[in-house]
């Protein structure tokens, strides 16, 4: 019995979808192309321009500041009206101000390696994303192939049903065989579908459901687990994060636990309602002007003069920077226990990936064995039809046979690049789009 087989509407729906937009084939050099355009990429330089603006602006001292007061003074001889100006021009930043400044660099490194990273994910997802599509499209004409040979057996059976040759639970699970195959091509034509409208997705970029173009990734030697591992300790972003938290609190124990003095120095001079002084703060950097000036009078003023400089100094005992320390000590302790699961945890993760990388190679070589089977078989049904010895059905099960060698071959080779290229960017080992 010979079915027909359905395709669902979900199928022809992204079918559709994706001709109707006008949709066009690249390969994964082309799509691989724009990685800023992929959304992650495009949040962690957004991350990355802010944390640059946060530095830019932590390196800024401050705005020059210039104020005017009128004012009006009554005695008993006299009312004076007058005028006051100030004028406060910032030279530098404070021990505080430099350490936020620090900070804010390290956040501008941080921000920057993490667009490093969300590229290589980026990479990565588009990688296995086209692959996906490309390894369905292919197995397209395999299960086509394997569905010609179970209806040529299926065919076959009938007749031979009808002769009395076989059984009918032969004949019907010949029959179930075919169904299968009819049903799963059906659900691969969706599968390929979906996979496309992923990818189109994610890349940004439209893709055509037919013309994806085979690639293969060029692969360097892998160092052993001990390299990469040392490697991720250098240039993973977590740990470096970690690492950077807790020098900066090893940083603000430094900065509190130098001695707390404030001094500051003010020349000044008055003659009559004229009054000008400068003071220079060497703690936070900053020269304050200040002068006052007569508007008017009624009265008699009496003229005078005078001159001189006087000096601030205050200490801080520091108790309060005592008991910080303490706390700050006790968050550094934590981090660091935390530094040390994280780097056992990568260790861990590098290890596991360089396994999956050793199993896929592995995968690889039986594939290619089982597809060096698959064709000494075909030269036994070869041998066996010309002596008529085989049904008609066996020599399309033979093709069919090789070629799902072939396409296992083909997923073996993507598996074991995806094993490459995750053990490469679990380690940090180098950059995987260039």
């Amino acid at each position: 019995m010979i079915k027909i087989t359905k395709i669902p509407i979900a199928a022809v729906f992204f079918t559709a979808l994706l001709y109707g937009t006008g949709l066009y084939a690249l390969n994964f050099e082309d799509i691989s192309a724009n990685l800023d355009d992929t959304f992650e990429v495009r949040s962690a330089l957004l991350q990355s321009e802010n944390a640059y603006s946060a530095a830019r602006l932590a390196e800024f001292p401050g705005d020059l500041q210039v104020s005017v007061t009128p004012g009006v003074k009554f005695t008993p001889e006299s009312i004076e009206y007058y005028g006051s100006s100030t004028l406060k021009i910032p030279l530098g930043l404070s021990q505080a101000e430099k350490e936020k400044l620090s900070f804010s660099m390290d956040n501008f490194e941080i921000a920057s390696a993490r667009v490093e990273e969300a590229r290589n994910e980026a990479f990565l997802t588009l990688y296995s994303l086209y692959q996906k599509a490309y390894l369905l499209q292919e197995e397209e004409s395999v299960i086509r192939m394997e569905l010609e040979a179970v209806r040529s057996k299926a065919d076959i059976f009938v007749e031979q049903y009808k002769s009395g040759s076989i059984t009918l639970s032969a004949l019907s699970a010949a029959q179930r065989d075919l169904q299968d195959k009819e049903e799963e091509l059906s659900q691969k034509l969706l599968e390929q579908r979906v996979s496309l409208y992923e990818l189109a997705f994610t890349s940004g970029r439209a893709v055509r459901e037919d013309l994806l173009d085979r690639f293969e990734l060029m692969m360097d030697e892998l160092p052993l687990p001990p390299e990469l591992t040392q490697t991720a300790m250098k240039y993973d972003s977590d740990i470096i994060i970690q690492k950077t938290k807790v020098l900066q609190l090893q940083q603000t124990i430094d900065r509190i636990g130098k001695i707390d003095i404030s001094a500051s120095i003010k020349p000044f001079f008055s003659s009559g309602n004229h009054s000008v002084s400068v003071e220079y703060s060497f703690n936070d950097p900053m020269v304050s002007a200040a002068y006052s000036f007569p508007l008017g009078s009624t009265g008699n003023i009496i003229a005078a003069w005078n001159a001189g400089i006087s000096a601030s100094l205050s200490y801080n005992t520091g108790r309060t920077d005592k008991l910080d320390t303490e706390v700050l000590k006790t968050q550094i302790r934590q981090e660091e226990a935390l530094l040390e699961y994280l780097t056992n945890l990568v260790s861990l993760k590098i290890r596991s990936s360089y396994q999956e990388y050793l199993k896929a190679k592995d995968s690889l070589e039986q594939s290619k064995r089982d597809l060096k089977q698959a064709m000494e078989n075909m030269y036994i049904v070869k041998t066996k039809a010309a002596l008529g010895q085989t049904a008609a059905y066996e020599m399309k099960e033979a093709e069919a046979q090789i070629k799902r060698a072939e396409w296992k071959v083909e997923s073996s080779r993507v598996n074991l690049e995806k094993a490459y290229l995750n053990t490469i960017n679990t380690a940090s080992w180098r950059t995987l789009y260039e």
